[in-house]
């Protein structure tokens, strides 16, 4: 009986503390499906989507334009950022970690999964089972409050593919070497070979990866 109080405490606690953080904000920014550090399945990171969207946000895709948020017509600090980790040995761990548009951690929450996921070197395998520990209990718990969100001195669209290459000189620390584009775009071929993303996903995402080559 204790056991179950405890857990019904906590549970309440988990939700109540991840349900004020999320009322600030509308909008998820999805993590890459490939990164220098971690490839994800597509159709997994689609399930992620999918949860957010049941909570109440609206996902959005990483590096792609959003007019409304550049010109200041949506207000880019109503958008959480998603870091997906993963360390993979003989349990796998998988960590969220949300940011808000001043670059705080939010909130965090890891989950360890009993089975081993051999997704391949550098790729997240186990994430559906992850969103539905991690996201699962957030359902219904969502009601946007504007008085919780952070404020952007800058009004800066912090995410904005444009507004960052605009700056790349005070953000090098985020800027993809050559030779990391290279192994993404290797690594991209690899998923739409396996039909892991479809060749609309590979083609953008190519075209993106081809600028940083090229250039």
């Amino acid at each position: 009986m204790k056991k179950l109080l405890s857990l019904i405490i906590f549970l309440y606690c988990f939700i109540a503390n991840a349900q004020e953080f999320f009322n600030g904000y509308k909008y998820v920014l999805l993590p890459p499906i490939v990164s220098p550090e971690l490839t994800i399945k597509a159709d997994e990171l689609n399930n992620t989507a999918m949860y957010i969207k049941k909570i109440g946000l609206i996902p959005i895709e990483n590096n792609t334009r959003y007019p409304d948020f550049e010109t200041g017509k949506k207000n880019p600090c109503e958008v959480l950022k998603l870091e997906i980790l993963g360390e993979m040995e003989y349990w796998i761990r998988i960590t969220f970690n949300f940011y808000n548009c001043n670059e705080e951690r939010v909130w965090t929450k890891q989950v360890k999964l009993a089975d081993f996921y051999d997704a391949g070197p550098g790729r997240l395998g186990g994430l559906k089972k992850a969103n539905k520990k991690i996201l699962g209990p957030l359902l219904k718990s969502y009601s946007f409050n504007k008085s919780l969100t952070p404020e952007n001195s800058n009004n800066v669209c912090w995410f904005c593919p444009s507004i960052n290459n605009q700056n790349s000189s005070s953000n090098n620390e985020n800027t993809i070497t050559k030779e990391e584009a290279i192994k993404m775009l290797k690594e991209l071929k690899e998923l739409l070979e396996l039909e892991l993303i479809t060749e609309k996903e590979f083609e953008k995402k190519s075209e993106e990866l081809k600028e940083i080559i090229l250039d």
